[in-house]
């Protein structure tokens, strides 16, 4: 299921009927997957998740990490996703 899916169905399903589904989907998923990872690695080294942290606070880590991860979804879904 891509983003555009999940996210927003019926202009998943207008982009079907209309027959640019093929064409718009795959480029805004994959564009929103690298915008995501970027993201991530932007906010990870800003916020000092480091190895230091992985070796000394595993628990503290992935409460970080999936912090990060939910903020930057967010941002794309917003900035990418929600203005097709």
């Amino acid at each position: 299921m891509t983003i555009l899916e999940q996210h927003l169905p019926g202009r998943h399903a207008r982009l079907i009927l209309s027959g640019d589904v093929c064409a718009v989907v795959p480029v805004i998923s994959e564009q929103a997957e690298e915008r995501l990872q970027m993201l991530i690695q932007q906010m990870a080294s800003k916020e000092n998740v480091t190895e230091e942290l992985k070796a000394t606070n595993q628990m503290r880590l992935v409460q970080k990490i999936n912090t990060i991860k939910e903020r930057a979804r967010d941002i794309v879904l917003k900035k990418m996703i929600f203005s097709v």
